[in-house]
This record gives C-alpha cells, structure tokens and sequence, in this order.
C-alpha cells in the first residue's frame, strides 16, 4: 500500500510505501532532514509535526527523545515513523540541513521601505490603535505556496506561512 506525503513548507509531495519510513520518503522526494544516527532513533534530529493523516504509533525511542507535550502536538522522528494514510506534514527549520533551510526561513533584509501608499491625514489615525500599514506578499510557485505580512513603515516581516500548491 502507498501513500501521499506532503512536506510542508518545503513543497514536496509524493508517495511513500506503508513500510518506508518518513524519513526514508524525504530522502527520496529530495527533503534534507538532518539524521546524524543514519535512521537509528537516537539522535532526534528528524523531527516533523504529523499535521494530518494517520501515521504509526509512537517508538520507545522517541517517548525518549520527544516530550509527552510534543508528542500530544503531532511531533514524530520521521526515521521512526511510517505512514498509514495519506499524510501532511510540518517541517521545523531545525530539523533541515543547512542548506535548505534557507529556503524556507528566506533572507531578512532590513530596508526602509518606500511603499506606493501613504497617509494623507496621519493625525486622523492617531487615535486609533491600528495606525500602522501592512503589506501582503505572496510567492505562487508551481510547488509552493507563500505568503508575507511585512510592516510597511520598518519593513520588518510580521508573519509568514508557505503550503504545498494544489493547483
């Protein structure tokens, strides 16, 4: 039996068979998470947070390796879990390798931004308690989905939230 997996915010999807672990399917569909210990269980680097879907039961090595909270949370060690529906899940930026996990936390450049809108009347926010501007941006590519709420007046990135594209 196979199942789709979904990893998030990478934008990778693809199948992975019942007896493949997550970790394996990773590897195969190109998602770099970090395994010192080779898929043993003991080093607790692999770990993704099950978002949706049914997964196996948890490992005694990762009732070591993982909290009783995060494990309540949805938190697994991809090497030690396999897929029992199809499946979506979170990758923390720590479980990636370097490398891609640039892609996913992205450059924070601090610029003073010089957007096309303005306030005509500031004094007529002032008392009001939403008095700053916000910014939406959005990356829609063919795998991955992306969204920025960036304040216009620091230019600091307020949130940001990627998904795989269902196109």
């Amino acid at each position: 039996m196979q199942h789709t997996v979904d990893f998030e915010p990478i934008g990778r999807r693809g199948i992975c068979p019942a007896d493949e672990s997550l970790l394996e399917a990773a590897h195969h569909l190109g998602v770099d998470l970090v395994s010192l210990c080779g898929g043993k269980g003991t080093c607790g680097r692999c770990t993704v947070q099950v978002i949706a879907g049914e997964v196996s039961p948890p490992t005694d090595n990762e009732r070591k390796a993982l909290s009783r909270h995060e494990l309540n949370d949805g938190y697994r060690l991809a090497c030690q879990t396999y897929p029992r529906s199809d499946c979506r899940l979170r990758i923390p930026p720590e479980s990636l390798t370097a490398p891609q996990r640039t892609q996913v936390d992205g450059l924070e450049v601090t610029v003073k931004p010089d957007p096309p809108v303005f306030t005509e009347h500031p004094e007529l926010l002032s008392h009001s308690r939403h008095n700053r501007h916000l910014g939406l941006a959005l990356d829609i590519g063919t795998t991955k989905l992306a969204a920025y709420i960036l304040d216009l007046d620091s230019g600091r990135t307020l949130a940001s939230r990627g998904a795989m594209n269902p196109r």
